[in-house]
Parts: structure tokens; C-alpha cells; sequence
């Protein structure tokens, strides 16, 4: 999988949308410095997702998850959306996007995960194919001024953070507010 070349050894991670953590496991094998999974393992009614099941089976997947790499002290879990879990700006190397697939949830991961992540940094998006997903990457495309290259049969996309001086500079303004 092309998506995981990106990431370098020692590398902060983070995945957005970590179903059963099959990925999560894929990206550990890549030896990240810390893995943060966030993921609400909540029972949402969209026909044909695989959330789209009972909350008790819900529970049971986040058990398991949580179970899996109880051992690995790289793994950090954050049960909630997305939208609700705030990291430290330029945190991540390397964030893998594949939550809410609906046009409004994955421009707000795109913009609040660009954030989150270091300049030069990359982000991967999956489920391209998505009307939704291929909208808001579209719209995020437009505000950053960049074109995202898609990957792996057109099913993911990935860009690299470059952040200018004044989008830097503005960031740093905000964190010297008391």
C-alpha cells in the first residue's frame, strides 16, 4: 500500500477513523514513535457503512481495539469524533484520514488535521471515491492552493503540509494569547 510508504521510522501518527484496526496495525509495522487512533466506535444509521450496526457491537469492536494493543505504549486511543479531540498544533508527521465520509465531517478533518500537522508533513486521505469525501478534498485543494496526488487505484489520496510563513506566523500568534 503506497499510503504507508510516507512514513519514516520514529515518526508521530495519527489515524482518524479506526473501525477494527487493521490499519492501525499496518502502520505500527512502520515502528512510529506514537500511533494516536481516534475514533467515536459509535452506531451511525448511514445506509450501507459498516458503523451502521448496533452500539453493543460498537462497544465490542472498541473493546477489542483497545485490547489489541493494550501492550504497545506507542498507542494512544481517543474515543470520540474527531471534530471533538484537539492536539497540539504540528504534532503529527504522518495523519490518515478515513472517518465520516459526509462532505462537511472530512472538510473539517482536512482542516483541523492540517493543523495538527507538522510543515512537511503528509496527509492521507481514504475512500476518494466518495462523493463526499472527493468534495471537500476538492474545496480543501482550492483554500490551500495545492493539488493532492491520488494513490492506490484511485481509493486514497495524500499531500504534503507545507505551511507558509504567514499561516506559521499566525499560528504562533495564537499560542502567545494569555
Amino acid at each position: 500500500m503506497k499510503a504507508l510508504q510516507y512514513i519514516k521510522e520514529g515518526d508521530v501518527c495519527c489515524e482518524v477513523g479506526v473501525w477494527k484496526g487493521d490499519m492501525s496495525k499496518l502502520i505500527l509495522q512502520k515502528n512510529p514513535s506514537e500511533l494516536h487512533l481516534v475514533d467515536p466506535w459509535m452506531s451511525q444509521p448511514i445506509e450501507g457503512r459498516m458503523y451502521n450496526v448496533a452500539q453493543k457491537r460498537m462497544d465490542l469492536i472498541a473493546d477489542e481495539v483497545a485490547e489489541t494493543f493494550a501492550d504497545d505504549d506507542r498507542v494512544y486511543i481517543h474515543r470520540d469524533f474527531s471534530q471533538n479531540v484537539e492536539f497540539e498544533e504540528d504534532t503529527f508527521d504522518w495523519v490518515y484520514i478515513d472517518g465520516n465520509h459526509n462532505y462537511e465531517e472530512v472538510l473539517q478533518d482536512l482542516r483541523d488535521y492540517w493543523k495538527y500537522t507538522k510543515h512537511g508533513g503528509i496527509i492521507v486521505g481514504d475512500d476518494f471515491q466518495f462523493a463526499g469525501v472527493e468534495q471537500a478534498l476538492t474545496e480543501f485543494e482550492h483554500e490551500k492552493d495545492f493539488v493532492a496526488s491520488i494513490i492506490d487505484g484511485n481509493n486514497r489520496f495524500v499531500f504534503q503540509v507545507l505551511k507558509d510563513k504567514e499561516e506559521e506566523e499566525d499560528e504562533d500568534e495564537d499560542e502567545d494569547v494569555t
